[in-house]
């Protein structure tokens, strides 16, 4: 029994990767709660159901993939997955039903049916255990990755900001700003198991588009949120004013970008610091924008 409660222990403490500004840096719920003007109470309910849900998502993708992982090289961790793979299974769905249960204690039935429909496509996108056995797994190929976050990442962004306030334009809003950050980052996520996706024979972004193809998408998306975030809380004013302070790290992004383009977009040793001081860029700007709504909303 002991020894089975060392490996949950574990599961869970290693499944906070991969790193988000959602979890474990809680950054966007705080964005949400400063924006909205919630109460306190409010944003610890919200990082429950943060926990819940993101660590029941990584850890069933690690548990799924864990034994084509290990094959490859990868994190020796990943062997306690294996060696516990029943009682990982089990917190994985524990801690779905957990959130599923804030969600249906805090909102309503249609941000509980977004919720559901959340799980249901990230089970799939990671399940090579039951569903998987028998159809493709949806991360296997790049146009069902495409679909699953084009999906998931709106639909997880309004269940989050309804923990703060009702499902409206500001909720549409926020979901937008949000689904467009997350996308630039799910864009380089993949890049480090290019050569495990491809012994696997799976068909992810990684590997029908070059890396250096992949970092131009993803700056793309980064200046797609700082043209959003300029228009929704300077020119609609529909985030407090003060968050526009979240347009200074976009001088961050100009400078990666321009050392990047003088790089060829060539992802190595040599380029590695301007990738970093481009997703610093951007998780900058969230905190600066948390910090002016906040604030303006309440100080």
């Amino acid at each position: 029994i002991s020894l089975g409660l060392v490996g949950s222990e574990m599961c869970i403490r290693d499944r906070s990767s991969p790193a988000t500004v959602v979890y474990p840096y809680p950054i966007v719920p705080f964005l949400a709660f400063a924006i909205s003007k919630a109460t306190v109470a409010d944003f610890v309910i919200s990082l429950v159901y943060v926990f819940a849900y993101c660590t029941a998502v990584n850890l069933w993708n690690h548990i799924n993939d864990a034994e084509i992982d290990v094959k490859f090289g990868d994190r020796n961790e990943l062997l306690i997955l294996l060696q516990y793979k029943r009682e990982a299974i089990a917190i994985t769905i524990f801690l779905y039903l957990l959130a599923f249960f804030v969600v249906l204690a805090k909102t309503n039935t249609l941000v509980t049916l977004c919720y559901t429909i959340s799980v249901i496509i990230t089970w799939l996108y990671s399940d090579r255990i039951w569903v998987g056995k028998y159809i493709r797994r949806l991360k296997e190929n790049y146009i069902l990755e495409i679909v699953t976050y084009s999906i998931v990442l709106p639909l997880s962004s309004i269940v989050l900001w309804c923990f703060f306030s009702e499902l409206n334009y500001h909720c549409i809003v926020f979901s937008t700003i949000i689904t467009v950050v997350l996308f630039s980052s799910v864009m380089l996520k993949d890049i480090k198991d290019i050569s495990a996706d491809l012994q696997a024979g799976y068909k992810t972004l990684a590997i029908v588009l070059p890396p250096e193809k992949l970092l131009q998408i993803s700056l793309i998306f980064s200046y797609t949120y700082y043209i959003l975030l300029f228009i929704f809380s300077c020119t609609l004013c529909l985030f407090p004013k003060f968050s526009a302070i979240g347009l200074f790290p976009l001088l961050l992004l100009i400078y990666s970008t321009f050392n990047l383009h003088k790089k060829s977009w060539e992802i190595s040793f040599r380029t590695i610091k301007f990738i970093k001081i481009f997703v610093y860029s951007y998780v900058a700007s969230l905190i600066l924008m948390s910090a002016g709504a906040f604030y303006e909303n309440f100080i």
